[in-house]
């Protein structure tokens, strides 16, 4: 949850315009407070968690203290993120602590922990230029769409818990959670700011459009938890065919809706329809992460 309360605080600083700080400054001090207790140095604990948002969380605070506060100031919480990525070995595949990530290569494990973590290698591919996390995401994104990948834009087909299978094993009973699809969102985001190609927005609007958005009812009180391609129940099973309610949920659905309080979802919706006729290479780039390219 930390990881969530930090970008929350990002959202809160822009929708104020920085007038009100106590978000932001808390933030800070939380993050600081990893950045001083986890890491290789003497005292420091070696450690990796076990839902991986707070990776990702801290790319993004880092960008943003960096912009708000004047250039390396927030490098040490991007540096935090990456020691938490490389620390990750000697696990399962579950929770993709299997092997360290430069040498993941195939999409497993529970999917919407996965791609959380594919979307923080992607923001520490673009951030180090490190030849080995670059291959990394570019192979991953590969097998994930070639070969895991849903009509809809779904993943995870709940072949294993919760998760991901074997390559192909895209059954019509889908468990293609609508978590996972928020954190695809991300990954697609991040590599197209990395690689400027469209070929990854064309994927982010598939997923937001098929497998995000109509997962959440007109009235937003309501969710699917998992999007199968079909479904055959029993009368005894007829509650599957409706929607949650948040307080019947396993996860918060207040955590997808802070996909939707992301600046550049807002922007891509709002340039899909202003800017039909200038071209998609740049479609979703914005404010502090316009720099973020790497070389092919």
């Amino acid at each position: 949850m930390a990881g969530y309360f930090i970008e929350s605080a990002i959202n809160h600083y822009t929708m104020t315009d920085g007038a009100d700080l106590r978000l932001y400054n808390a933030a800070k001090k939380l993050a600081d407070c990893w950045v001083a207790n986890i890491g290789p140095g003497e005292g420091q604990t070696v450690w990796w968690d076990e839902h991986q948002e707070m990776e990702q969380a801290l790319v993004r605070f880092g960008r943003f203290v960096n912009d708000m506060e004047g250039a390396g100031k927030g490098d040490s919480y991007i540096a935090l993120a990456k020691f938490l990525l490389d620390s990750r070995s000697g696990g399962n595949e579950y929770s993709q602590s299997h092997v360290p990530p430069t040498q993941q290569y195939e999409a497993v494990g529970h999917a919407v922990r996965a791609v959380y973590t594919y979307s923080a290698m992607s923001d520490i591919a673009a951030e180090t230029r490190d030849p080995e996390y670059q291959s990394a995401v570019m192979s991953l994104w590969d097998n994930m769409v070639n070969k895991k990948y849903y009509v809809t834009g779904g993943v995870g087909s709940g072949d294993t818990s919760e998760g991901f299978g074997e390559n192909y094993a895209l059954r019509n009973d889908a468990y293609c959670e609508s978590c996972s699809s928020c954190g695809l969102v991300f990954f697609q985001h991040k590599l197209n700011l990395a690689y400027h190609d469209a070929s990854y927005v064309d994927q982010y609007e598939e997923t937001m459009y098929n497998a995000l958005l109509c997962s959440m009812s007109m009235d937003g009180r309501t969710f699917w938890y998992q999007n199968p391609l079909t479904a055959v129940v029993d009368v005894a099973q007829l509650s599957l065919l409706r929607r949650q309610h948040p307080e019947d949920a396993a996860d918060d659905p207040d955590l997808d809706l802070r996909h939707f309080a992301h600046r550049h979802i807002c922007q891509h919706v709002h340039r899909e329809h202003d800017q039909r006729g200038e071209g998609r290479r740049n479609r979703c780039r914005n404010g502090a992460e316009d720099r973020l390219s790497v070389g092919r």
